[in-house]
């Protein structure tokens, strides 16, 4: 199948329509917030030219270098459990090029949004420009920005094999991380199998609640580091 036609302005709102009602509303993703800012965001202005004409399909979509734009199920579902307030401050870890803070952007106060990968930070800045409660930082992935910390959630925009304890200390008392947890035992698809989890900091230690079952991309910096044995 070719994606390459571009869409005009009926064609994204009914593909944008179609997403919602047939992906989003379907899988019990009903808060209203989120609702309304899926449909404010174009999505296909943060895809590759090529993929535009699937920038609203229920598949995850090629970025390069590895990287993906998560699924729009799994994103709605990521926010959902979230349970984000207006008045929090949220950091975005991989937010690739840029998707997942604009629509962060419009559920609460600040967003905080970092990205290691050159071509797709390039993006982020481009496309975030407008938004004047997001703050954009280049930087590896895995070390978060203590800048701006403690956060009351952090979001990573794919799967991990393990969370580094410097995010860990970045999140706020009380605060939750949401994620996917990658099986990386499961050969399903390009992104395999994963879990969508939430760790939560209470007095100072966190606790993993397992959500449900997802459909998330490995982030390649979030892969456990090989151990060899002599």
């Amino acid at each position: 199948m070719s994606y390459q036609k571009p869409m005009n302005m009926l064609a994204k709102t009914v593909a944008r329509d179609r997403m919602l009602k047939s992906q989003i509303l379907t899988g019990h993703v009903l808060d209203p917030r989120i609702l309304a800012a899926l449909a404010e965001v174009d999505r296909e202005d943060f895809v590759p030219s090529g993929f535009r004409g699937a920038a609203y399909v229920d598949e995850e979509i090629p970025l390069g270098n590895g990287r993906v734009l998560m699924e729009p199920l799994d994103f709605a579902r990521l926010l959902q459990h979230a349970a984000l307030k207006e008045d929090e401050t949220v950091l975005d870890v991989g937010c690739a090029s840029g998707y997942s803070a604009m629509i962060l952007s419009r559920l609460v106060r600040k967003v905080v949004a970092i990205e290691e990968d050159v071509k797709l930070a390039e993006s982020s800045v481009r496309l975030l420009a407008s938004c004047p409660n997001v703050t954009f930082r280049q930087a590896p992935l895995v070390g978060g920005t203590s800048k701006t910390a403690p956060y009351d959630a952090i979001l990573i925009e794919g799967a991990i094999e393990y969370l580094p304890q410097a995010l860990a200390d970045q999140l706020k008392e009380g605060g939750r991380i949401l994620t996917g947890e990658h099986d990386a035992a499961a050969k399903v698809g390009a992104a395999g199998l994963s879990t969508l989890i939430e760790y939560r900091k209470v007095r100072g230690i966190l606790y993993k609640t397992l959500l449900r079952d997802a459909n998330m991309a490995l982030l390649p910096p979030f892969r456990k580091p090989a151990v060899f044995a002599l």
